[in-house]
């Protein structure tokens, strides 16, 4: 008997594990555009002057769909890359960047 819960004691803590390990980062906060935009030899402050030039706004509650494609595009037209993998609807909520636009308008 005691080897039967040992044994379910064991598989159990592997099946949890393995699910948090798998699972998102629901507990990590979202990056902000000067962290999450990418280019190659760009500083912080190059991202951020970038970021300005674009007119980007980096809060979901005050753009629109039209405004977050302006600003978007006007980032990748300037040679910049984002990953989208870091926003999901577990972590995108209050004042969250820009980018947690795109788990709304899936």
């Amino acid at each position: 008997m005691k080897k039967i819960l040992v044994s379910l004691t064991a598989i159990t803590t592997l099946i949890l594990s393995g699910c948090a390990a798998m699972s998102p980062s629901y507990h990590q906060p979202p990056p902000s555009a000067d962290q999450a935009w990418k280019k190659s030899g760009a500083t912080l402050e190059t991202t951020r002057a970038d970021l300005k030039s674009c007119n980007y706004i980096d809060n979901v509650s005050q753009i629109n769909k039209t405004k977050f494609e302006k600003q978007t595009q006007c980032m990748k037209d300037k040679g910049y890359t984002i990953s989208t993998k870091p926003y999901n609807a577990y972590n995108c909520y209050g004042n969250a960047p820009a980018m947690c636009a795109l788990t709304r308008m899936k």
